[in-house]
């Protein structure tokens, strides 16, 4: 049982005296590099069309930093070659590369489902890469100093579903834990993966355990020792059924039906193995399929149907039922709340597209340049935020069998802003809004969550950004940014509470000629690195 708590904000961090950020325009250096190949980036396929599986795409960042090594990134070219681009010092924005360090087998990149590559580093010599296709790899780097070494594969590992890895840490000689997120049309998956090696050679997956629920993760990461895991989400987290594979009993006669559903009815396939008639009794809140008093079918279905307008044929040993909802507009996770029988739900192909068309401006290459009003959900008061809204900060033990949820602190109806980047000794730091302003937390050694510093105003700039794509901040906080889609940068200095406090802060606006689209972005103190299809951007930062 999760002990709850509300989350605490630190008075003494905020600051109702600040006035606002002035734009200082004084040139930052910038230096570009082209990129020949491209970069690697995957769309969602045609019955990929639910919210939670779009946004998996939409959120991905294509740049991959290395806690180890602040002056290098790296990203996944159009021939699935990993390269690394480099600056020599921290005064420099001269950018030195590509340097090729790895290339990922080619198998399953045509693969439809598929999610975007990624890169995590373990530590100062492992790193753990997914191809999104549903393969791990464990790879060594050697010494990653400025991205000159090329890495050696020490081992793969099958992964059923297509995802992503989110946290990967190695906090003794011999051991990986991952953290692994996968979603479908109606679920997030979070999966805890542990290896261990022979040597650091021969290595082999020790435990896999999930969680999961309907809603999306705004945030993911290990404690330091890999003993709890951390989320944040809008609901808690299930914990799935460790099942051992040696163990895992043999189903005979899978009770199995298919069906398929728009928002005014449901049809439902069934083998009758037969060919004698079915008996079919329907009520508003029950299906029952019979043959010769034997039961094909039976279920609470999941929402009231109109019995009366219930209709079904047989044909060549095949039952089709046609239901008609009696909520029209709304759709079903499932056809039954309560059965024995387990059916696969096949996509309405009208359905689909029609839901494409709505989402289609969510994938587009191209601006959309029509004329209705902007609105950002960011812009409203937190009054006019449902409770749909509302989230929660949660750590779950990992020592046991199944992960277990033993902390939950309630964040509100706050907007969620942006989280920093990964740090070697303690779990990234997040944003959430708090009236105007950005609230940092920060999870503490004993699992919990505390206010750490404030970003004044930084809540209300976010939402008047109506065309953000990225928001950051670097491990030291000493500034905050927004990049947008039509390639322009904000950068925010001098409105960090605890600091030195001014009542007004600076703000930089910085262009990249010719950029369509930031793909992915990494913020140092130093250095800010910008990645498009074609260019590397690094912007110097003499911000004192």
């Amino acid at each position: 049982m999760s002990v709850s708590a509300d989350f605490v904000i630190n008075r003494n961090f905020l600051d109702t005296k600040f006035e606002g950020y002035k734009l200082n325009t004084d040139s930052l250096p910038i230096c570009t590099k082209s990129i020949l190949d491209g970069i690697d980036i995957v769309y969602p396929s045609d019955d990929q069309y639910s919210f939670i599986q779009q946004r998996e795409y939409s959120i991905h960042d294509h740049i991959h930093s290395d806690p180890w090594d602040s002056l290098s990134v790296y990203y996944v070219d159009s021939e699935w070659k990993i390269k690394c681009l480099t600056v020599p010092s921290e005064e420099s924005v001269d950018v030195e590369g590509p340097f090729e360090v790895w290339e990922i087998p080619k198998t399953k990149q045509r693969t439809l489902g598929r999610s975007n590559v990624t890169i995590c580093f373990a530590s100062e010599d492992l790193v753990v890469i997914s191809d999104g296709a549903g393969t791990l790899f464990i790879l060594s780097s050697g010494s990653r100093h400025q991205g000159r070494s090329k890495w050696k594969s020490l081992h793969f590992e099958e992964i059923e579903s297509p995802g992503r890895i989110v946290d990967a840490k190695s906090p003794k000689q011999g051991e990986i834990h991952l953290l692994y997120i996968h979603v479908d049309s109606k679920q997030t998956y979070l999966s805890h993966l542990y290896l261990t090696s022979n040597e650091g050679e021969q290595w082999k997956l020790q435990r896999r355990r999930a969680v999961y629920g309907k809603s999306t993760l705004d945030y993911a990461a290990l404690s330091s020792d890999c003993s709890v895991m951390y989320i944040v989400s809008q609901e808690e987290l299930k914990s799935q059924e460790v099942i051992d594979e040696e163990k895992k009993p043999v189903i005979e006669n899978v009770k199995s039906f298919e069906w398929q559903q728009n928002y005014e009815e449901v049809k439902l396939w069934l083998d009758l193995h037969c060919n004698k008639q079915p008996t079919i009794k329907v009520s508003a809140s029950e299906l029952v399929v019979t043959v010769s008093e034997k039961t094909l079918l039976k279920g609470q279905l999941y929402r009231p149907i109109e019995e009366g307008l219930t209709v079904w044929t047989a044909t060549n040993s095949k039952l089709e039922i046609v239901m008609s909802k009696r909520d029209e507009g709304t759709m079903w996770p499932k056809i039954f709340e309560v059965s024995d029988w387990h059916g696969k739900e096949i996509s309405d192909p009208n359905l689909v597209a029609e839901i494409h068309s709505k989402l289609a401006h969510l994938t587009s290459e191209t601006e959309d340049v029509g004329g209705a009003t902007v609105l950002n959900s960011g812009q409203l008061e937190e009054c006019d935020i449902n409770d749909g809204d509302r989230r929660a900060f949660f750590a779950y033990d990992l020592s046991s069998a199944n992960i277990i949820s033993i902390h939950k602190v309630e964040l509100g109806s706050g907007q969620w802003l942006m989280h920093g980047p990964k740090s070697l000794n303690r779990p990234p730091r997040f944003c959430i809004r708090s009236d105007v302003d950005g609230i940092v937390c920060e999870v503490t050694k004993e699992h919990k969550l505390s206010h750490t510093a404030t970003i004044c105003a930084f809540g209300f700039i976010q939402a008047s950004k109506a065309s953000r794509i990225f928001s950051f901040f670097p491990a030291d906080m000493s500034y905050a940014g927004v990049v947008d889609a039509g390639g322009r940068i904000f950068l925010y200095k001098g409105g960090l509470r605890p600091g030195l406090k001014t009542s007004w802060g600076i703000q930089y606006v910085l262009s990249l000629p010719n950029e369509k689209r930031v793909l992915g972005v990494h913020a140092t103190s130093h250095h800010i690195f910008l990645l498009s299809n074609q260019q590397l951007h690094v912007v110097g930062l003499p911000l004192s």
